[in-house]
């Protein structure tokens, strides 16, 4: 009995195979999104989770005021405060901190410029992080010692054991600069001579006897390899590739880890003992604090809550949960319609099986076994749906990592609750689409079945309802793909007051200050020679990374200032107009030490008429920034006054910025000349070997890493697209299986309007009008939410496009077209057909 319930169903798949093609694909298009989303956001809500310790984690946080009163919270906290902590609270277990820098790491004569992490100890058990190779409890026990990465033990040794091999690493990137050694001096270490005209620039002929001008490699620190860590997962949000012990810390920065005074910037965390009360805790530890600084207090927050927190901002890397719900509830809405969609296609399908209902009831089928028969097909089909929607995903999966930026893999069969979840969603879609053929089809009595007078479904408010749903949901996604990407579009063509075509940026602020002076004056030098460079100039900041300071002005008030060292030709190289004053000037020796030249902005800010002459309390040059404790300037000249230029992405306005000179600038930025950039490119490798021989070049476009900051709104207009293609197409279906039951209900009609000499597009026009009127429907639906929503993303950016009727009507037109044409093939079919089929037997 059963082979022949699968032979019949088979055979009817088969028979239909165009109706049942589109019923599987829409069902698997759907569940295909679903696993996509269901795998991106349990991604999302699983950072930090495999931490065995999880539950008991948290991370030290601070909350402080400025003194304007405004509050400030930061995920940084000074190196002394972990010890401190737990020292003194019993509730404290352990405590572990991290601090990342900038490194160059040279191991089995390969050097590379590498993010290093310094650490406590007890990181290996307060984390799940397993060590492939040596013992956790005593990997960082010696002040030498340093755990890789497996993928960084792959990439200086290869396949060999790394464990006990050295690695030599220094801070930043340098290492292997310029200086006069005696030949005593040199004596087991590792050198290179300087000549040419790099070695001029440094001196070399200014040697005394018996000392010349070499590059050491001395300066860096041996390590001895005491352990190899599994990489770290992308559901992490600490990461590492290089563990150091934190006492290195003052030999590698500089930096006293025990003083109270240094910028809080390290990452500290606690495991907390059982039954502790957060709050009772957290007021412990602000009475505690105020022993040494009052400027701020100590508060708590879980390590699984760091990643979709944003609010508290810190090293690790964050997102928006609004994502995750945006992405559900899309998922979801398009997973329904689609289970919807399957059973208006079924239901719509099961009229023209009455007659074969008949037959099976003549010949003696029970009521109970055709419930069997339809519900087996039925079941039959969404398990083929569920196979392709698996299959599509795992399709797709690649294209949907790019568009998020994740690592995603599709491991359902471990994944217990998700598989139960699909398998269940199916059976439930499938038994509800036999619902109405095994109730109400077996329930009629065979004559009138063969007689031809069941009467299919009539339309209702709910079948209408639903498809009106679909169509806004579709309409929705259309107009906000349009907005988001013409937003993208204005963003990327905006001119932000500077040029930016054809530089190149090398960065180099991994090097102490002697070495970004000389090298960036070698670089000035040496391109200012070739034909193919248009200019040099160099900056501390690269835009979007500017820093912002408190500034008082004369009579009391304090400002936000973003300040920006730049170079003698900063202003010109990017086309920068002033409006009012002078440019730095080489003759005016005053110039490098007290002068600054302010936007419009600035000016504005400080309700000036003319800001020639003016002055303000704190200066942003090489005396450092009155907000950080270090010496100022106390009343710098304002010499000019520059033309608004956006330093920040345009999310934001223009802020009030003062430029000085720097004549150490971390950032270059190389101009090249058209159409010279393949020999200008190997100019600068070439240009670079000769200052730094051991250290690669790194470097990229300017107008290339402005298009990034923009990266994430054009990865959700991607999505938001192809979220509307998917909105579409399963429309669509819904569109074709309401029109497949108006057929079937008025098959006898259409064949009567013809016999009375109706035209096949006055029937296309009685069939669809129907769809027109619930298109304009859904867009009255649609558009309101669509404006609504995409003026609140909108809010987000402070220059952004007007929001027009274009994409409305637009989104509404491409939406109607659609479904007239998947309507108008089921009517055309249904408008050409003869007559006399419909009529023969009345």
């Amino acid at each position: 009995m059963f082979k022949n319930y699968l032979t019949v169903a088979f055979r009817n798949l088969l028979r239909h195979r165009v109706h049942s093609a589109i019923n599987i694909a829409g069902l698997a298009v759907g569940i295909a999104f679903c696993i996509l989303t269901f795998l991106y956001v349990r991604h999302e809500w699983s950072y930090d989770t495999f931490h065995k310790n999880a539950d008991s984690i948290y991370r030290v946080y601070r909350v402080g005021k400025r003194p304007d009163g405004e509050k400030t919270v930061n995920g940084g906290t000074q190196y002394p405060v972990g010890p401190a902590l737990q020292a003194h609270f019993p509730e404290v277990r352990q405590m572990v901190r991290f601090e990342r820098s900038r490194a160059t790491v040279t191991g089995e004569n390969r050097s590379f410029p590498e993010s290093v992490v310094f650490t406590d100890p007890a990181v290996f058990e307060m984390f799940s992080f397993p060590l492939l190779r040596g013992n956790p409890e005593t990997a960082l026990k010696d002040k030498s010692a340093v755990v890789i990465s497996e993928e960084m033990a792959q990439k200086y040794f290869g396949d060999q054991d790394p464990i006990g091999k050295r690695l030599s690493i220094r801070r930043g990137r340098g290492g292997g600069f310029p200086q006069l050694q005696s030949e005593a001096a040199l004596k087991g270490k590792n050198w290179t001579p300087v000549t040419g005209e790099f070695g001029k620039l440094w001196g070399a002929g200014n040697a005394p006897p018996g000392h010349q001008l070499v590059q050491v490699f001395g300066d860096f620190y041996d390590f001895t390899i005491t352990g190899v860590a599994r990489n770290t997962p992308d559901n992490s949000s600490i990461r590492f590739d290089f563990l150091l012990p934190y006492e290195n810390i003052k030999d590698l920065t500089g930096i006293d880890i025990n003083s109270w005074s240094v910028y809080p910037r390290n990452s500290t965390y606690v495991q907390l003992s059982e039954g502790v009360l957060i709050p009772d805790l957290e007021t412990k530890f602000s009475r505690f604090i105020e022993k040494f600084t009052n400027r701020y207090q100590l508060r708590l927050q879980p390590l699984i809550d760091i990643h979709l927190n944003p609010a508290i901002p810190g090293p690790e890397p964050m997102s928006s949960p609004q994502y995750a719900y945006v992405l559900s509830g899309i998922s979801l809405f398009v997973l329904l319609i689609a289970c919807v969609n399957f059973i208006n296609l079924a239901v719509g399908r099961s009229s023209t099986r009455a007659r074969e209902v008949g037959i099976r009831k003549v010949g003696g089928a029970s009521r109970a076994q055709l419930m069997r028969q339809f519900w087996g097909e039925s079941v039959l089909l969404t398990f083929i749906a569920l196979c392709i929607g698996i299959a599509l995903a795992e399709l797709l999966l690649p294209a949907f990592n790019g568009l998020t930026g994740k690592h995603l893999a599709l491991t359902l069969y471990a994944n217990g609750p998700a598989l139960a979840f699909l398998i269940g969603l199916n059976l439930f879609v499938g038994v509800a689409a036999g619902l109405y053929p095994a109730l109400i089809l077996t329930g009629f009595h065979p004559v009138v079945v063969l007689r031809g007078r069941l009467k299919v479904g009539s339309p209702n408010l709910l079948g209408r309802g639903l498809v009106v749903l679909q169509f806004a949901l579709s309409i929705f996604f259309i107009v906000s793909a349009l907005l988001m990407n013409g937003q993208v579009r204005f963003l990327k063509g905006q001119d932000l007051g500077f040029h930016r075509e054809q530089i190149v940026v090398i960065p180099n602020k991994g090097l102490i200050e002697p070495e970004r002076k000389r090298l960036f004056a070698f670089f000035k030098n040496e391109l200012a020679r070739h034909d193919e460079i248009a200019g040099v100039t160099g900056a501390t900041h690269l835009f979007n990374q500017v820093k912002k300071s408190k500034f008082q002005q004369q009579d009391g008030k304090m400002r936000d200032i973003s300040s920006l060292g730049v170079d003698y030709d900063y202003l010109d190289m990017f086309g920068l107009e002033l409006k009012e004053g002078r440019n730095f000037s080489r003759d005016q020796i005053s110039d490098a030490t007290k002068a600054t030249i302010v936007n419009e902005t600035l000016v504005k800010a400080f309700e000036w008429d003319s800001a020639l002459g003016k002055t303000y309390r704190g200066h942003p040059g090489t005396y450092g920034v009155i907000a950080m404790g270090a010496n100022f300037v106390m009343n710098p000249k304002i010499i000019g006054v520059v033309k608004d230029f956006h330093v920040e992405s345009l999310h934001h306005e223009i802020v009030p910025l003062a430029l000085y000179l720097e004549p150490a600038p971390e950032y270059l930025f190389i101009k090249i000349r058209p159409n010279r950039i393949p020999s200008a490119l190997a100019l600068l490798k070439d240009t670079w070997r000769q200052a730094a021989p051991s250290l690669p070049l790194d470097f990229f476009f300017l107008d290339e890493y402005v298009d990034r900051q923009y990266r994430a709104e054009e990865r959700w207009g991607q999505i938001i697209g192809y979220a509307s293609v998917f909105a579409v197409f399963i429309a669509c279906l819904g569109a074709f299986g309401l029109t497949a039951l108006a057929v079937a209900r008025r098959t006898k009609e259409i064949g009567i309007r013809k016999v009375l000499g109706a035209s096949v597009p006055s029937l296309l026009a009685l069939l669809s009008g129907e769809f027109v009127v619930l298109v304009t429907v859904a867009n009255l639906v649609a558009w309101p939410a669509a404006y609504y929503a995409m003026n609140r993303w909108l809010q987000d950016f402070a220059y952004r496009i007007p929001l027009g009727v274009g994409p409305f009507i637009l989104g509404g037109v491409l939406t109607l077209v659609v479904s007239l044409l998947t309507v108008n093939i089921q009517a055309m079919k249904a408008a050409r057909a003869n007559p006399v089929e419909a009529l023969r037997y009345e």
